[in-house]
């Protein structure tokens, strides 16, 4: 899922090209980008994605959720067992292998009520207390909701792995609001499993794709992007080794990707990293001084 953030979209792709060792089609969703530089980019992959799909023809902007229903419209045509959904300020991070793609069918198979795996580490600028939340499935490396946890990773969400037959006998429709999709998901017992070591990572602090609305607007939007240096952030992927050793310790542990990974080029970032664009960073430390956010960050 793309718009306007062609650097961003090159190093994804180029992330699942040197990294995913299984069979698959690559297809990309724009919202109708209008900068050179992701439409260089959308071009120049055109060679060799198995497909690129546009969303040109529709209603310009149409969002995140419609171009979604149409990822998901074209998987379940194709009968495709599975479909993963990135957006374009993530990449991937570590070696995906026909092994780990047997097990998340495995777990999808054993595990009834889940019909979506988040791929993505826990952010720890934003952590809930996990251990009364989740409970650790050894033998797939995986967190799942609490039987007694009332909303945490409950409903369907926007990005991860999705079980295409277990989500086409449900009748599943994707809608226009992350809100109505996760209530939809609560009312008909659909959960989210997360992976305790995710091969996605969100780059740190990306920048505004566009600074646009009044002056007042820009100005506040490139400040704070100017304030927290935010911007373009890939990450180093990690090697077999570090990923032997990870993989290997097995166990009731949360990961922070700031923990374990390190910006591309020994590049250093001055503030704790964060995901979100810049702005939110100020509405999300206000609420903390308030008091008025329910899990604090450690």
């Amino acid at each position: 899922m793309s718009y306007n953030r062609g650097a961003f979209l090159k190093n994804l792709i180029d992330s699942i090209l040197a990294n995913f060792e299984i069979t698959y089609d690559l297809l990309i969703y724009d919202d109708n980008s209008d900068d050179c530089l992701t439409l260089g980019v959308l071009h120049e992959y055109n060679r060799y994605v198995a497909k690129i799909e546009l969303s040109g023809n529709n209603a310009k902007h149409k969002g995140l959720y419609s171009n979604m229903r149409s990822a998901y419209n074209l998987a379940a045509s194709k009968d495709y067992d599975l479909l993963f959904i990135f957006q374009d300020d993530t990449q991937v991070i570590r070696k995906f292998d026909n092994q780990e793609l047997s097990s998340i069918h495995d777990f999808f198979n054993y595990h009834d009520s889940t019909y979506q795996i988040a791929c993505t580490f826990f952010k720890k600028n934003h952590q809930k207390p996990y251990a009364n939340l989740l409970d650790y499935d050894k033998d797939f490396d995986m967190f799942t909701p609490k039987a007694s946890n009332e909303n945490y990773m409950l409903g369907i969400a926007d990005m991860g792995i999705y079980a295409m037959n277990k989500l086409k006998n449900k009748g599943w429709k994707f809608e226009d609001s992350e809100g109505v999709n996760l209530k939809k998901g609560i009312e008909q017992n659909m959960h989210r499993a997360i992976m305790r070591f995710p091969f996605l990572a969100f780059l740190p602090w990306p920048s505004v794709y566009r600074y646009s609305g009044t002056i007042i607007k820009r100005a506040y939007l490139k400040f704070s992007d100017w304030y927290f240096n935010a911007g373009f952030h890939p990450l180093n992927v990690i090697n077999e080794q570090q990923q032997k050793v990870i993989s290997e310790r097995r166990g009731f542990e949360i990961i922070f990707e700031d923990d374990i990974l390190q910006l591309r080029g020994g590049y250093k970032l001055t503030e704790p990293w964060n995901f979100y664009a810049s702005v939110f960073e100020w509405k999300r430390r206000a609420k903390t001084v308030l008091g008025l956010k329910k899990y604090r960050s450690a």
